[in-house]
């Protein structure tokens, strides 16, 4: 309630099973819309489907493969400041991480993720994008509960010939079973979450 009276909607639901012991299957559906009922038009929508799986041999425990898909549509509003001028988008993302424990201190994780966008900008029909993101990262355990990694990133954009690298790195420590606190530096100029 306002001077613009609006109704916000959303629903977020998630899943995960297994299909047996080295085999677990995931999904997730979040849908929101943002209605102005002064003006009576939507003014943002969100929609967001992802579906993976996660392969973790039990007999050879070394490896462990995780893959998603995700589809996004968005409608976002015109005050939104990142995306100011976009007004709508549309996106295929596949992402798979390998995870390979050389022996008990050392780990090797290869990540990449492939993204094809569309994205209307106002005043303009919808243009598509092709961006690859290429993530090699080296892990070493010390002691029972410390880490330091590595990792060096690529960044590729098909349209705008364009190419950025960069590295980080962190120190980690174990506080229990299930919690870790790290901390690092990231040297990269560019995000990283396509």
């Amino acid at each position: 309630k306002g001077d613009q009276d609006k109704r916000q909607y959303l629903v977020s639901n998630a899943t995960e099973g297994k299909v047996n012991d080295e085999l677990t299957v995931f999904g997730k559906a979040e849908l929101s819309k943002t209605r102005n009922l002064t003006t009576d038009i939507n003014e943002a929508e969100h929609m967001e489907m992802m579906v993976g799986g996660a392969y973790r041999p039990v007999y050879n425990d070394k490896l462990n493969l995780i893959s998603r898909y995700t589809y996004l549509e968005s409608k976002g509003p015109d005050s939104q400041e990142d995306t100011a001028s976009v007004e709508e988008e549309r996106a295929h993302v596949m992402a798979m991480d390998a995870i390979y424990d050389i022996n008990d201190r050392w780990q090797f994780v290869e990540k990449f993720a492939y993204r094809i966008a569309e994205e209307k900008v106002e005043g303009f029909d919808f243009n598509k994008t092709h961006t690859w993101l290429m993530v090699h990262r080296l892990n070493y355990k010390f002691g029972k509960d410390w880490t330091v990694g590595g990792e060096y990133r690529t960044l590729t954009q098909r349209e705008a010939q364009d190419q950025k690298k960069g590295f980080l790195v962190e120190a980690a420590r174990n506080l229990g079973e299930y919690m870790q606190l790290g901390v690092g530096y990231n040297f990269t100029q560019f995000d990283d979450d396509l």
